[in-house]
């Protein structure tokens, strides 16, 4: 803000607010997790079972994050064996775990992130995998960690390193479980719901 105040170069003005934009956006962002945190670590958070189609809220929820995909020039492949699955799970708690989850392919991926379904007995599972940068530093035993970030130093403005801890707290209060592989040049991400019994 004080470059911002001192500078006449318009250039400048309009990253230095580019930057700002950016750090109000994180704040928010782990104010957010925070706040979440905090309501569900004292089970302050009502939970609200209802049946939810889950590959329609995927696809509601990463098409809101176009513009972020488009501009990291990342594409999202959504499994062409498409299944209508119900799940039982709290709608607003799932919007945040899948949120949190593109959010991450936004800051990790490189170019690409497949997204599949599978039904496993009374279960679905439901995978993300993103393909990794070539320099990524990922340690898949520590993604579930609170403040982890890939990117360990103060300068990492873009990650508070509590997406996928708060993701995985969320997946377990809905009765489900939540882990992560690494294979290849592949980052996976495994979440297990139960399935609307009807459809069993």
């Amino acid at each position: 803000v004080q470059l911002l105040q001192e500078t006449t170069d318009e250039t400048k003005r309009l990253h230095y607010i580019s930057i700002i934009k950016q750090s109000v956006e994180r704040l928010m962002e782990m104010t957010d997790h925070f706040y979440d945190l905090a309501r569900i670590e004292t089970n302050q958070k009502e939970i609200v079972f209802s049946s939810i189609t889950l590959s329609n809220l995927v696809e509601e929820v990463v098409l809101s994050f176009y513009e972020q995909l488009e501009q990291k020039q990342i594409e999202i492949d959504f499994s062409a064996q498409q299944h209508n699955y119900q799940i039982i799970a709290d709608e607003f708690m799932l919007v945040r775990v899948i949120q949190n989850v593109v959010q991450n392919i936004i800051r990790y991926a490189k170019s690409k992130a497949v997204i599949s379904y599978e039904k496993q007995g009374g279960d679905i599972m439901f995978s993300i995998k993103n393909d990794i940068k070539p320099d990524s530093k990922v340690v898949v035993e520590k993604v579930f960690m609170r403040f982890y970030t890939e990117v360990a130093s103060r300068t990492n403005a873009e990650a508070s390193g509590l997406g996928l801890y708060l993701s995985k707290n969320l997946v377990e209060k809905m009765d489900g479980k939540m882990d992560a592989a690494l294979h290849g040049e592949w980052f996976i991400i495994h979440i297990r719901l139960p399935m609307n019994r009807s459809q069993l």
